[in-house]
């Protein structure tokens, strides 16, 4: 079963914890400062990232054909392992540990990856942060110019606001 509040708390503490309280997040310098290397990668149509660990060293690969805003969210995801999942649930190999990020991570039915999706949700778009902003704005969900300025407020797609919007139950109905 899923930790949602682990996930979520750990993403809330890691803000805390490097003094982040401005949007959008900047994922790479946190996963520096988490001491995770960032390294964009063509994996083709079928990989968005990745976590490799060797020893003490992490590196998260993303996958650069992705647009910026699915680069943002898999390195928040991949961080999310890193944080989150103990290694020795992932290794593949006795040397690397390797963890993909693929069409199924969303799906709900790996629960390391519904982990590390509400890990990544909570670090971009962070509950509190969205609940504020759209009070001030209140918007239903078919307007799409508003949905891009919240996106954009956070540096994730509109696809991933409508469904933050919806898991927080804040979307107006049309």
């Amino acid at each position: 079963m899923p930790d949602f509040r682990r996930a979520r708390g750990r993403a809330r503490a890691l803000l805390t914890k490097h003094g982040i309280n401005s949007y959008p997040v900047d994922v790479h310098r946190l996963a520096r400062l988490e001491g995770v290397e960032v390294d964009r990668s063509d994996f083709g149509e079928e990989i968005s990232g990745l976590l490799v660990k060797d020893g003490a060293r992490a590196v998260i690969g993303v996958n650069g054909r992705d647009v910026p805003a699915r680069q943002r969210f898999t390195i928040a995801h991949e961080l999310g392992h890193f944080l989150l999942h103990d290694s020795r649930e992932l290794f593949v190999d006795r040397d690397f540990v390797v963890h993909f990020r693929n069409e199924t991570s969303s799906t709900g039915y790996d629960a390391l990856e519904v982990e590390a999706n509400q890990f990544a949700a909570e670090l971009l778009m962070p509950a509190e942060k969205v609940r504020e902003l759209f009070s001030k704005q209140p918007f239903q969900i078919d307007d799409k110019r508003a949905l891009k300025k919240l996106a954009a407020a956070f540096g994730v797609s509109p696809m991933a606001i409508a469904v933050r919007l919806s898991t927080l139950e804040l979307l107006v109905a049309a």
